[in-house]
């Protein structure tokens, strides 16, 4: 009836659909389904996997045997004898059974296995002499426990066997069991959780099935028969004392027979055995010296420890609270020395942090049940090893709101366990009724020292509500050792209108920002809350197939949520299908739903081969299969919906976008409003700038002192007349005159374009024109325009563009400006059939790196003839990109210094159906072409590298060969950045493919005494190569780097931030291969947000306000504006969140300026080291890293001092490069100073 009167809200019709789904589907059916979904592992895999075992230890069984009914003692025997991994002596030791059948029974089963070790006792000593009896046969390197009416599963052995190959430290090993009824159904799993020491003082939860090593039986002694019954409890305190390391393996091993004599069937049957329980936890606490006393529960074989000692003073914290509800909770409250601290959720952490009691607890909306909460959370604390300590909450219904936070459940579908359900029995093995070590609780109930919580910094602020206390919970357990303790004797009411949730996009943030968690204490399943567990996350996109029917092309993707193992794909048993591969897919949309590494490939294309019978191939697709070690299920093909699903289903999946509110809102903004915005701006940009009067033009042109005759080379073939009469009447409108127009016709055979060049050339004598004689092709062709040039210089046209009438004019006033120029080079954009202008593609001035990458030059461009000439022209077989393999070898024979920009569209690109100008994928062969420019322009300047495509056409990378892998100092600033410095370090020993390098940790005076311990677990990791230079002083960044540099011995200096994290391997090196070359200066990487979109791509100067982040917030697989986000590119200055430059270019320039203390120190750095010395400053996109920036300092604006210190910087950074805030040369001055996205700017 309880669940009837409250199936109105949410919670209460979760609680009655739980209560509906154990009646109408058994748990027995549900248990069946796990077992066939995730006991995937097959024999002929196992023994595979032991060939590659260097370690097979003996392992010895030993099984007390007392008046065993033949079948029983047979079947458990027959399970070690069915063992995958043979290695095993069993002992069984009679204890003087008075049965006839059993002494026959046992010479029997030694006299059919050699393995076999049968010892006959003289009198009847109990089951603890008994079992010591069969250790004295065994002579295992590990000795394995089990009851002489159960039995192993096939694999148990071989998974112990797997784990000690894995770590040889292990010496104590238990298992997860179920139970098995005489007809041998298995039912009632118990899935374990991982060591919990405070767990086990309530209850053995760890037997069955144990093995140690002999080494630790020796210490431990053997069993004692004065704990009979509870023989293995004693056994168990004692061991888990003496373990070096112990290993719960998540799996189902162990099969406990339920008969009605066992304390499996019938727990009232053994009442002495929960007596000598007790015994062997009070024998505990006097060998732990600790005080205390041992009680007995209600529940059978469950006990609870009360401590003694002086309580500790007291600070509640009590947020959510009105004055009768703080009130309220003073009078629910029996405690000595306790003081209520109202507080908000922004004053909370200051106020912990001034408080002076020995404990603070915090408290956000609860109301105790009984006066005795706060003695329960104080005693709970008590155990040793015990960090944080939280309580049990319900709702006003008496539903579960709280029991303690699991990882396995974060990432799954509801973080919170048993959230919902009523409070009945003793629940799924005592799982809310008993303290246990756990992943985390929450900050809305938890006790934690007070000097503890200083130390650590208290909350972090910036995580949501429910993440902060698990992320301080993982703190206190990684930085201090204290295990986070949930015990459900302190039990609270939830009288808060909403009780606290966690979203899952904010878990998942969270997750990806600490992907080395783990669970120490976890179990592999919960089974009430198992379907909103998640294990393999995957889902079938699309099915493509041959046109025979022969094959099909499966695509999806597939996500391990537990354990980040790589899924595998396979079919199901199948006659009519094979599957001959499957290729490994990026799938960044994927990684971006998942808490899993940004470089998972979790995508996949599954090759399928389908028989062919005597009436065709078949039409029934197989059946596919992912799996892991843990996990296997099938996956359901798509339906083939009509177009109103269709419809909603797109609804849905931008619904499910709102997810990633700043990814989604650059999606939507980018794909629906940018584009009409711009094409608007454009237009307004084109009537702004655009606006000659044609007479102060021609006085302009008259004033030239030189005025140059250029010569405009147009290949033609097969061109449609409208368009080459509108490309010819662009040139003809020039407003400067003296031009050639160099036709060149390569041999069309279309019968119209001969007539038509004719009566071009008649109608205007400064256009000359080449009628070739074969077809060659547009190098051979360009080159036949090119001989008739009479021109100082060559423009290149296509003959369907179109000039600028303004074009030839701005080309010849530059070069009155700059006489020495030989290539000038303009902006250009697209017009369509109809004349429409759009997508203008605004370029930088001369970009080394980016023209490595890209022929952003393109059009229109402006060659001195003598050099074209020089060089030979147009090179036969890199048609498609000709004019990039002549602009990359015209700049060999040039300065930089005499290449000039003109950042105004003087070029217009026609985009027809078959012009690359319409479809990066309409000439193919064009990319490929400019692939083999690239890679001849490094062979002819002699430069080990191996050219690749990025993929986009067009785009691509050099890599270049680090000629010598020279010491790398990476430095990294922190202050009491203890999770931060983990995750950095971690990543970078982890997945840095370079060899050489050494890591200064620079400390600025951190308090936390943990960061040191620290430190010296990466001296051992790393031993000379780790240092921590302490340098406290005042907060400078540019001083505490410059200190740290002088300490450091590498060719090159690499400045990292503590909150980053490495995500390709190779990102040092693409750095180095950069670093090394004379002419680079600073080398900056790409950095994302833990959301996956972009944290920094290169910086502008200008960018609202004195610099700022380019392209910042794009998600992840964006291409950027022309390519930019996976180009290589010059900028004036990239982040110190994480750049290399020479260390002796660091010190040329007196390293960062300490004026600079917080703001713009790394800018400034950037622009005298390209201004003192040269060098180009280059954004390497394939060096990429995750920046958590919203855990550093940031720029602090908090307080009227700091901010007063920011705005004097920015005074000083503007004061001294005010001409390039105003035109940075890397970034046009047609683009938005504002947006940062490369929008038209709005003048």
């Amino acid at each position: 009836m309880r669940y009837l009167t409250h199936a109105g809200t949410p919670s209460g019709f979760r609680a009655l659909k739980a209560a509906a789904k154990r009646r109408v589907s058994p748990e027995q059916d549900h248990y069946q389904e796990w077992i066939a979904q995730h006991e995937v592992l097959s024999e002929p895999a196992a023994v595979a996997q032991l060939g590659g075992f260097s370690k097979r230890p003996l392992i010895s069984i030993v099984i007390p045997v007392y008046d065993v009914e033949e079948k029983w003692l047979r079947k458990c025997v027959a399970s070690i004898q069915a063992q995958w991994y043979s290695k095993w002596q069993l002992c069984l030791a009679d204890d003087h059974s008075h049965s006839e059948h059993v002494r026959p029974l046992l010479e029997e089963l030694a006299a059919s296995d050699e393995r076999i070790k049968v010892v006959f006792r003289e009198e009847n000593g109990g089951i603890s002499a008994a079992t010591n009896s069969a250790l004295t046969e065994a002579s295992g390197d590990y000795i394995g426990f089990m009851d002489n009416d159960d039995e192993l599963a096939p694999n148990a052995l071989f998974h112990v066997v797997q784990v000690l190959n894995e770590d040889p430290t292990i010496d104590l090993i238990y298992t997860d069991e179920d139970k098995m009824s005489e007809d041998g159904v298995r039912f009632d799993p118990f899935f374990k959780p991982g060591f919990s020491p405070d767990l086990l003082l309530a209850h053995n939860y760890i037997t069955h099935f144990v093995v140690v090593s002999k080494e630790l039986l020796a210490k431990v002694g053997p069993l004692r028969p004065e704990f009979d019954g509870s023989q293995d409890y004693d056994f168990v305190l004692r061991a888990t004392e003496r373990a070096v390391r112990i290993h719960h393996i998540g799996r189902i091993l162990y099969h406990w027979r339920t008969l009605a004599s066992s304390v499996a069937g019938d727990p009232t049957s053994k009442m002495y055995a929960y007596e000598a329980g007790r015994k062997a936890l009070e024998a505990a606490l006097e060998r732990r010296q600790l005080a205390g006393s041992v009680q007995m529960q209600d529940n059978l074989g469950t006990y609870k420890i009360e401590y003694e000692g002086k309580l500790p003073s007291i600070a509640v914290l009590a947020s959510s609270y009105s004055a009768g509800r703080l009130r309220k909770l003073q009078e629910s409250t029996q405690y000595p020395d306790v003081a209520f601290v109202p507080v908000t959720e922004e004053t909370l952490n200051q106020v912990a942090q001034e408080r002076g009691e020995d404990k603070l607890v915090f408290l956000d909306g609860l109301l105790p049940k009984d006066p005795s909460w706060l003695l329960e959370m104080v005693n709970a604390s008590r155990g040793a090893g015990v960090g944080v300590v939280g309580g049990k909450i319900f709702d006003r219904h008496d539903r579960v709101v709280n029991v303690g936070i699991t990882l396995r459940a974060l990432r799954g579908h509801e973080p919170f366990e048993m959230r919902g359900q009523t409070d009945q029995g003793i629940g799924y093995y005592f799982r809310d009724i008993l303290p246990r070590d756990m992943f985390a609780v929450t900050e809305d109930c938890m006790l934690v020292d007070r000097k503890v919580f200083v130390t650590l910094g208290g909350f972090n602020e910036q995580l949501a509500a429910g993440i902060r206390g698990v992320d301080f919970s993982q703190r206190v357990l990684r930085q201090v050792g204290g295990r986070p303790l949930w015990q459900p004797y302190s039990v609270f009411v939830d009288t808060k209108r909403h009780p606290l949730i966690m979203l899952r996009p904010m878990i998942f943030q969270y997750l990806r920002q600490h992907k080395d968690l783990s669970d120490p204490f976890a179990s592999v399943c919960f089974p009430p809350n198992m379907d909103q567990e998640a294990y393999i996350e995957a889902a079938i996109d699309e099915v493509t197939g041959s046109s025979d029917g022969k094959n099909v092309v499966v695509s999806g993707w597939a996500v391990d949520m537990q354990a980040d193992e790589e899924v595998n794909i396979g079919l199901a048993d199948s006659s009519v299908a094979t599957l001959d591969k499957v290729k490994r897919l990026s799938r960044p949309d994927v990684n971006r739903m998942f808490p899993v590494p940004a470089d998972a490939r979790l995508g996949f294309e599954a090759s399928i081969s389908l028989a062919v019978g005597e009436e065709g191939p078949s039409a029934q697709l197989p059946v596919l299969l992912v799996s892991t070690s843990q996990d296997r299920e099938k996956l359901s093909y798509p339906r083939q919906q009509g177009k109103e699903y269709g419809k909603l289903k797109d609804i849905l999946r931008k619904i499910a976008l709102l997810r990633h509110p700043r990814s989604t809102l650059k999606r939507l903004i980018d794909k629906y409003i940018s584009p009409r915005l711009q094409k608007h701006d454009y237009r307004k940009l084109i009537h702004r700038t655009e606006r000659y009067q044609l007479s102060a033009v021609k006085a302009d042109i008259n004033s030239f002192a030189w005025q140059p005759l250029i010569s405009l080379l147009v290949p033609v073939y097969n061109v449609d007349a409208t368009w080459l009469k509108a490309c010819v009447d662009s040139i003809k409108s020039q407003y400067y005159d003296n031009w050639q127009l160099c036709l060149a016709d390569d041999h069309s055979s279309q019968p119209h374009v001969k007539p038509l060049l004719e009566e071009l050339a008649a109608s205007d004598e400064r256009i000359t024109v080449v009628f070739r004689q074969e077809n060659g092709h547009i190098s051979r062709a360009t080159n036949s325009a090119l001989e008739v040039a009479e021109g100082d210089f060559v423009g290149l046209l296509d003959n369907d563009d179109e000039l600028a009438p303004q074009a030839l004019y701005e080309m010849v006033k530059c070069l009155n400006e700059h006489p020495d120029t030989d290539l000038i080079y303009s902006d250009e954009d697209k017009i369509d059939e109809r004349g429409c202008r759009t997508d203008p593609h605004f370029k930088p001035d001369y970009a080394p790196d980016l023209l490595l990458s890209t022929n952003y030059i393109s059009h229109f461009g402006l060659y001195r003839t003598s050099i074209v000439r020089e060089i030979g022209g147009f090179r036969v077989g890199y048609e498609g990109s000709q004019d990039y393999d002549l602009v990359l070898r015209f700049t060999e024979c040039t300065d930089s210094r005499r290449i000039r920009h003109i950042a105004k569209v003087l070029y217009h690109w026609r985009t027809l159906p078959t012009s690359t100008a319409s479809s990066g994928s309409a000439k193919d062969y064009a990319s490929d072409a400019g692939l083999r420019a690239l890679q001849a322009a490094m062979e002819r300047r002699r430069i080990p590298a191996e050219v690749v495509s990025e993929g986009p056409a067009g785009i691509y990378d050099v890599h270049y060969q680090v000629n010598d892998p020279a010491l790398v100092s990476v430095i990294i600033p922190t202050k009491n950045g203890y999770d931060n410095v983990k995750r950095c370090m971690d990543s970078l020993i982890e997945r840095t493919d370079y060899p050489n390098y050494e890591v200064i940790i620079a400390d600025n005076g951190s308090s936390n005494p943990h960061m040191w311990d620290l430190y010296r677990e990466y001296e051992g990791k790393l031993g000379e190569r780790f240092r921590a230079e302490k340098i406290d002083i005042p907060f400078n960044f540019s001083l505490i780097n410059n200190i740290a540099a002088a300490k450091a011995k590498g060719k090159y200096l690499l400045f990292l931030n503590d909150d980053t994290e490495v995500i390709s391997a190779s990102w040092m090196t693409r750095m180095v291969s950069f670093a090394q070359l004379d002419r680079v200066g600073v080398v900056g990487a790409k950095l994302y947000y833990p959301d996956e979109t972009i944290q920094h791509a290169g910086i502008v100067l200008g960018m609202g306000g004195p610099a700022g982040h380019i392209m910042i917030g794009s998600p992840r697989s964006y291409l950027g504006y022309f390519g930019r986000l996976v180009e290589n590119v010059n900028y004036s200055a990239v982040t110190a969140a994480c750049c290399m430059v020479k260390a002796e270019d660091f010190e040329a320039v007196g390293g960062f300026d300490a004026d600079l203390a917080v703001a713009y120190n790394d800018v400034d750095l950037c622009l005298r080291v390209s201004q003192q010395l040269g060098r180009d400053n280059v954004w390497a996109h394939e060096a990429e890293l995750y920046h958590y920036e919203s855990v550093t300092r940031g720029y602090d604006t908090t307080s009227k001092e700091k901010k007063e210190r920011l705005t004097r910087e920015a005074e000083a950074f503007k004061s001294r490069y005010s001409a390039l805030i105003e035109d940075d040369p890397y970034y046009n001055p047609n683009l938005s100073r504002t947006s940062g996205n490369f929008w038209v700017r709005k003048w």
